[in-house]
């Protein structure tokens, strides 16, 4: 059996590796070049786009989902292996951290400054590829989900290049994360037939599972408590009454 790992575990895990890609964007950016902040618009153009533009990866993961089809058979599997174990100690809060600390930090580094630094010696479409790649490459839990990262990586350098706004897509990478995130933990959440007990996803324990009290009164008695129980009086056979005295 695999153990769980703890809140504290998960949540500074989560802040080491995505604020260490975020230092690294910025030592790099420093030393290398282009300006990373040059980029970030904050207006509402840029937050509407932004979420809505996690509409289309998400319906991506839907179909997958519900239509596999070949090296994605099996990509259902990682929620029940993968996430929905490590995420479990979790509760809901944590969840808005580690999809505001993926969308920003992991923006910074592949699209705010690997792709515009590869550009400047790359033509832009082998810059998207190679970043592509290698953000794939560290999503690597399985060679399906490899492939799904990598096409996700490409269309969030699409929305950088028609927006012209690093914003857009840390945006709709958090957003996408956070409803994923949501989504895996719903099954998790969902009251038990036989028990209302809160999910363990809010740091509660795990719900008991057992019968109600109506399933066990419907229940056939075992042949033990049967030949235990009391039993109801003979009632007087007719052999035993008294003979009516007529005369």
């Amino acid at each position: 059996m695999s153990q769980t790992i703890s809140r504290r575990e998960i949540l500074l895990n989560t802040l080491f590796v995505e604020g260490g890609l975020a230092l690294l964007a910025i030592i790099l950016a420093w030393i290398f070049g282009p300006d990373l902040w040059a980029n970030i618009t904050l207006n509402w153009e840029a937050v509407l786009w932004g979420c809505l533009g996690a509409v289309p990866p998400l319906v991506i993961i839907l179909l997958i989902d519900r239509y596999p089809i070949g090296p994605f058979k099996h990509v259902a599997d990682i929620s029940d292996r993968f996430l929905r174990p490590l995420l479990r100690s979790c509760r809901w809060p944590d969840f808005f951290l580690l999809a505001t600390l993926a969308g920003f930090c992991e923006e910074l580094f592949f699209r705010g400054w690997m792709q515009p630094c590869l550009a400047q010696w790359l033509p832009l479409w082998a810059s998207v590829l190679i970043g592509g790649f290698i953000f794939g490459l560290c999503h690597l839990i399985t060679p399906a989900y490899f492939i799904i990262a990598w096409i996700i990586s490409l269309y969030l350098a699409a929305l950088l290049i028609w927006t012209d706004n690093l914003l857009v897509p840390m945006l709709t990478h958090g957003v996408y994360d956070l409803i994923a995130i949501f989504a895996v933990m719903w099954s998790v959440n969902e009251p038990s037939t036989v028990s209302d007990e809160p999910s363990p996803v809010f740091n509660e324990p795990p719900p008991v599972r057992g019968r109600s009290d109506e399933e066990i009164e419907t229940l056939p008695m075992p042949l033990s408590e049967v030949n235990d129980s009391p039993q109801p009086e003979p009632s007087p056979s007719s052999a035993d009454k008294a003979p009516d005295n007529d005369g």
